[in-house]
């Protein structure tokens, strides 16, 4: 157990390709509160986020380039331009907003690919599908992903 004083979180950042590539997430180090609360919803990580691997931006950055990040996320979520999409669905009646799933198997096995909305998936079976992330996002817009329960 930590007898200590809650020692300054910023001293533990070591910035080298081989301590930030396996690491996402934070450390939890409770020091004293100035005020009580309820609940502790625990950490919402706020983070940037790269589809480069960390060696590669490490090169980048010792060379002092720059370079943007291709994305934001919070709790490790958020959106970015890609093109298609596979996902494997298991179970509740499934669907996304302003847009078409082509099915491309069912139950591991290859089927003649059909476009529908809304994908009604049985009790312990499994579709794959491709979704086209094509769709203009205005700002302030979503696309809602659905999996809706069904009654047994």
């Amino acid at each position: 157990m930590w007898t200590e004083s809650a020692p300054d979180p910023f001293n533990y950042y070591i910035p080298t390709p081989d301590i930030l590539s396996p690491v996402f997430g934070g450390i939890v180090i409770n020091g004293p509160s100035t005020l009580n609360y309820d609940e502790d919803l625990g950490v919402l990580f706020l983070n940037d986020w790269s589809h480069t691997p960390v060696d590669t931006l490490y090169t980048i950055e010792q060379t002092g380039a720059s370079f943007k990040l291709d994305n934001g996320l919070i709790n490790g979520t958020n959106i970015y331009t890609v093109g298609r999409l596979a996902i494997v669905l298991i179970y509740p009646l499934f669907s996304i907003d302003n847009h078409t799933l082509k099915v491309i198997g069912n139950d591991l096995v290859p089927i003649h690919p059909y476009t529908t909305d809304v994908l009604d998936i049985a009790m312990g079976q499994r579709y794959d599908v491709i979704v086209r992330a094509d769709q203009n996002s205005t700002s302030g817009s979503s696309f809602w992903m659905r999996a809706i329960p069904q009654e047994t």
